[in-house]
This record gives structure tokens, sequence and C-alpha cells, in this order.
């Protein structure tokens, strides 16, 4: 890009952020660091604008907010926190509340802050090598793929806990700088589950242990997939120190279950005649990259280090639990990436490089817009998209959320 042409895009965000998205991208193909501050931004904006359906994570965290916000008094969430665990939600929710903010803010100033957490890691992999336009932008979108837009829009508690360690991983493991504990330790207070991420990080960077016999357990953790799920539940209920936190999969299980209870006749329809082709998306979607991961994973030349394997043996010894299954190996996406886009520049693997990064864009891209189709229409083909006032002044009404 020209240096006269260097200004276009910031005129055109500062006149209309959303719409400036392909110039800003251009920048991001050209390397250009600031561009991935505007990124978060509009990512920010786009999140700010979502209104979720009630059956999602966001639409219950709208609602507390508009319960935290009656609160008159720092007691009063005092004694809310005794009770919940959610601090990050309800104190942020509380503080946003009392300055006159609405809670789209808390989803706007997050999501900038989970993206930018995650495109620092992607900054510091590719500063040290050159790179095309083209093969950037394909990286750059592979790793966005990996991090999960479902996670992103959703703006989920433990979407915030998964950038934190991520962050923490990558310098505090990989790079080996010094990043202190109390920030991978604060991702507890944003979601409980990240507690066994925090024993995996501190595990594979204190205690040495060798590599064979991680791989000898990671080939043998395998086997739980073999062993029926009622069986795993049993033993792990009767297990004081695990069961409250495997608990939680129960919970997450029977959000579907208490929505459908709910829904009026027409979503009842809607979700009946969808259940076979959830089967077959969740085969594609879901199946099939684990399965390419898995076969990545044993067979690739790719040196994965301690944490990668432990991860791994975590979630293939949580293959009962659907929950927190399926959330840490989203997690395992974006480790695998970081390892993947670090490898291939390290080793300057130019042939066949995109075959995987395509792999998964195709799939995890297709499937985000397969569930979100209806929610990014409503944001794209919107008049608030147009510019920052009628972004900014696009309200979401609490009490009219859809079913």
């Amino acid at each position: 890009m020209k240096a006269k042409n260097n200004y276009a895009p910031i005129i055109a965000f500062i006149i209309s952020p959303i719409l400036s998205f392909p110039l800003i991208m251009d920048l991001i193909a050209s390397r250009r660091r600031y561009a991935y501050t505007l990124l978060a931004i509009i990512m920010g904006l786009v999140v700010y604008m979502y209104e979720p359906i009630l059956s999602r994570d966001l639409a219950r965290y709208y609602l507390v907010f508009e319960e935290v916000a009656k609160f008159t008094s720092v007691k009063e969430l005092l004694w809310l926190l005794e009770y919940k665990g959610d601090y990050f939600l309800y104190s942020f929710s509380f503080l946003l509340s009392r300055v006159g903010l609405d809670f789209q803010f808390y989803v706007l100033i997050v999501t900038i802050f989970n993206m930018l957490l995650l495109f620092s890691i992607y900054k510091d992999i590719i500063k040290a090598y050159f790179l095309t336009k083209q093969k950037n932008i394909i990286l750059f979108g592979f790793f966005v793929a990996m991090i999960g837009l479902g996670w992103v829009i959703g703006v989920s508690r433990q979407f915030t806990a998964f950038a934190l360690i991520a962050y923490c991983y990558y310098f505090g493991i990989i790079k080996r700088e010094k990043t202190p504990n109390f920030i991978i330790l604060a991702s507890m207070l944003i979601h409980f589950s990240s507690v066994g991420l925090i024993l995996i990080y501190f595990t594979a960077k204190y205690i040495p242990i060798r590599q064979n016999l991680i791989k000898v357990v990671f080939y043998a953790s395998f086997t739980m997939y073999f062993i029926p799920n009622n069986f795993i539940k049993t033993i792990i209920s009767t297990n004081i120190l695990t069961s409250s936190y495997f608990s939680e999969s129960d919970v997450y299980s029977d959000k579907l279950e208490a929505y459908t209870l709910t829904a009026n006749d027409e979503r009842l329809e809607e979700i009946n005649n969808a259940k076979e082709i959830v089967k077959i998306r969740r085969l594609l979607f879901g199946t099939l990259p684990f399965l390419m991961l898995v076969a990545i994973t044993i067979f690739s030349k790719i040196l994965f280090d301690k944490f990668y394997y432990f991860l791994f043996i975590f979630i293939n010894m949580t293959y009962g639990f659907t929950s927190i299954h399926g959330r840490h190996l989203s997690f395992l996406f974006i480790v695998f990436a970081i390892f993947y886009i670090k490898q291939t520049l390290e080793k300057k693997e130019e042939k066949f490089y995109f075959i995987i990064p395509f792999f998964y864009m195709i799939l995890l891209f297709t499937n985000f817009y397969l569930l979100y189709k209806k929610d990014l229409q409503n944001i794209f083909f919107s008049k608030n998209i147009l510019n920052w006032i009628s972004i900014l002044t696009k309200e979401i009404n609490y009490d009219t959320l859809p079913l």
C-alpha cells in the first residue's frame, strides 16, 4: 500500500467503522500493527448491536445486568457475590450501571479486550518473519477461525477466561517471559471452569515430567471414548474434589430442556424439525475437525509441548461431560493454531501450508454462519451499521429479546 493511501482506511473507519472492514483487513494483510486494534473495535461494535435469542447465555447476561442495575449500594453487590461465583460479570455490570452506561458497553469493552489479547499473540508470532499479503491473510483467517466467532459474539465469560489463559500460556510458557501468575489466576474469578486449565498451566510450567511418559498417557486417554458415560459420571460424582467442578456440566445440559419448555409452539416445531440437521452438523462441524486434530497431533511433525498434551488428555478424560469437553476442546483449537502458525513459519513450510488452514476456515466459518445466519442478517442489513452515531444509539430492549 502506498504511503499516501495509508490514511484512507483510517478516514473510512472514522466515518463508518463497520463498513471500513475490507480496508482494515487490507491493512492487516499489509502488517499494519494498529489495524488489529481497529479490527477489535469493529468486532466489539458488531457484538454491541447483536440481539441474542433467549436461549443464549448473552441474553441471560442482559437480564442479569438489569437486576444488578437496581442495586443502590456496594453492600448489595457484596451480598450477591457471597452466593454467586460470577465476580467479574456482576462487579463490572454494577460499575457500568453506576456511571450510567448499559450492558451494551459491557459487551463492547469485553469483546475489544478479548480480541486485543488474542491478536497480540498472533502479532508476536509473525513479527520476525517476512510474509506475503496472501500468506498473512490466510494464517490470520485461520487464527480467527480457530478462536471461534461463536465465542466472540456470545461474549462468554469462559471465553474471556480463555483469552487470559492463552495470553499467559503463549508469553509465559512458549516465550518464557515473566508473566505474573496473578493474571492467569484472575481467570478463575471470571469463570470457575478455568480451574482445570490453571492446574494444567502450572503443572506444565513448573513440574518436570518426561515427554515420553506424557505421550503414553496421551495415547491411553483415548480409551475414555470406549467407556460408558454413566460409568464415568458415577465415579466422578463419588469424588468430593471433582463432583462440584463437573456438576457444572449438568447445569448446561439442562439449559436446552428448560428452553424448550418455555418456547412457543412455532419455535418448538423449528427445534424438532432441526434435530436431524443438528446431528449431521455435529458430525460435520464438530467430530470431523476433532478427528483431524487428533490425526495431526499423532502423525504430523509439529512439536507440541507439555501443556498441549496435558490439555488434550484432560479433554479426553472429560468426554462423558459434553459441556466441559466441548468448551475445552474449543480452547485446544486456539492452542493448536498457535503451534501450527509458529512452526509453519519457523520451518518455512511453503508447500501445502494452506491446506489445514483452509480446511478449518471452511468448516468453522460455515458452521458459524449457519448458527448465526439470522443474527448476522439483522446486524449487517440494518441501517444502524452506517456510522458511529447510528451504531451507538442502537438499543437492546431486554424485555423483547427474541425466542
